[in-house]
């Protein structure tokens, strides 16, 4: 009975996704990650305020987290604790909502040709503080919802696992495209173990509020953080090739001016003095004595 269990365990996921990828389903997933999901898509014109809100909450955050560093990395209490991970359980859902709601165009703020050429640097350095920074907050979140459940037990290995399973996703997508289903089912396992973990060691010691809110932090965080690092990576690379490009054009003398050609003129066959238009060199070496003495 065993064996059967796990076997399903690891299947089951793998079939789903690879059942989601294809047919009806993946044309609609190809579609929600395109044009966003319907119902969402509609919102799509509050671009604007939704990228602002995701900055100030990111602001916030990082406030918590300036709080937390001056207190020697210590847990927070109390309301600064229950306000710490709530900012992030809200800005997580609302890049979420984002994510459904612009699709293809949730990385507007770093197209130049929808920003601005004067807005797009900014906006891909702001991008790159809130990934980061909601990178930082959001394992400091979850080492103090690990301290306050009152349980030992790691959560990192799904964190790896969404690690591992984006890097394989971005090798399926160049090298082995069939490979994706079974990427993505895979993460899919993974983060469901890890959720079980959590719920395992965090109720009995903490209590069903305490592991319900971690499960609720650790899943819609990490899902919002890799959708945040799968646009990341990709303006990553735009700014690899800008900085090839630039650098190629950078690495001539700058100079296309066209020089004037000239009649090559006659030189000294000693010296190497010009010739003049009498005839004679502009030097006084032995041909010029010779010549003189000729004459």
């Amino acid at each position: 009975m065993f064996l059967p269990a796990v076997l399903a365990l690891f299947v089951l996921p793998l079939n789903a996704a690879k059942a989601a990828s294809q047919g009806a389903a993946g044309d609609a997933l190809q579609t929600v990650f395109r044009d966003g999901a319907p119902g969402f898509n509609s919102f799509s014109g509050l671009y604007l305020q939704m990228t602002l809100a995701i900055v100030a909450l990111s602001v916030v955050l990082k406030v918590f987290r300036t709080i937390q560093e001056g207190r020697n990395n210590e847990p927070l209490e109390g309301m600064s604790h229950a306000a710490n991970w709530a900012t992030l359980l809200l800005l997580s859902s609302l890049e979420l909502f984002y994510a459904l709601a612009m699709g293809k165009d949730a990385a507007w703020f770093c197209n130049p040709y929808k920003a601005g050429w004067l807005w797009f640097i900014p906006g891909f350095v702001i991008f790159a503080w809130v990934v980061y920074n909601q990178l930082m907050c959001l394992a400091n979140i979850l080492a103090d919802l690990q301290h306050h459940s009152q349980a030992e037990f790691s959560w990192k290995p799904g964190l790896y696992s969404w690690v591992g399973g984006l890097v394989c996703l971005v090798i399926c997508q160049f090298f082995y495209q069939p490979g994706m289903p079974a990427v993505m089912g895979l993460i899919f396992l993974a983060q469901l173990v890890q959720a079980g973990v959590i719920f395992k060691n965090a109720a009995p010691a903490g209590g069903l509020a305490q592991a319900i809110i971690f499960i609720l932090v650790y899943l819609i965080g990490t899902f919002a953080m890799a959708f945040l690092l799968i646009h990341f990576s990709a303006m990553l690379v735009f700014a690899a090739v800008a900085a090839i490009a630039f650098m190629v054009l950078g690495s001539g003398d700058g100079s296309y001016t066209v020089k004037k050609r000239e009649r090559p003129k006659e030189k000294c066959p000693y010296c190497g003095a010009s010739k003049n238009m009498d005839g004679t060199y502009n030097c006084t070496c032995l041909y010029v004595r010779r010549k003189a003495f000729k004459d």
